[in-house]
């Protein structure tokens, strides 16, 4: 093999990658079906489940990619974690992430917050499972609430499962 064919190995491989990049843009976006989802949780187990958040949690909340990556990656470790707030949740605090004002926090199934006004901005970042705001608008793994200043709102999670947010509150 020469360095022709390296250089066009390298580009049939690129012309393929466009390709695919093509057609999943033009898919309408959907969540698998549970059986599928939970295959695909159970393959991503491990420090490694949550990297994928990393820049998204990084550029909503201020910190810089490391520390979100070493903060996401600790959410397997038991001893990271300290009680919560709320009866049953529990938090995942580092230093960097309480230099921005963020946790990291495991809310319980069934938890209900009531609502509550925000005396400045609030940040939550919906790593898993569902988030539900005002009794009927749901948020899953992706999602960015944002509060301002003056707003209002109550928040809870389904009795079928847990959810796992970041989290981060700035008095005005």
């Amino acid at each position: 093999m020469n360095a022709d064919d390296d250089e066009s190995d390298r580009d049939g491989d690129l012309e393929r990658e466009g390709a695919l990049t093509l057609l999943a843009e033009g898919l309408e976006p959907s969540a698998p079906d549970s059986a599928v989802r939970a295959r695909l949780l159970e393959a991503l187990r491990g420090a490694e489940r949550w990297a994928p958040f990393a820049g998204e949690v990084a550029r909503a909340f201020g910190v810089e990619l490391g520390a979100a990556r070493e903060a996401l990656t600790r959410i397997h470790d038991p001893s990271a974690w300290v009680p919560g707030f709320w009866p049953g949740s529990r938090l995942l605090i580092t230093p960097k992430l309480m230099q921005a004002q963020t946790v990291i926090s495991e809310l319980p199934p069934g938890i209900r917050i009531p609502r509550h006004r925000h005396a400045g901005r609030e940040l939550t970042y919906v790593l898993d499972g569902v988030l539900v705001e005002n009794g009927s608008l749901r948020h899953g793994a992706g999602a960015l609430l944002e509060m301002t200043g003056g707003s209002e709102h109550e928040v809870s999670v389904p009795d079928d499962s847990e959810c796992l947010v970041v989290f981060s509150s700035h008095r005005a």
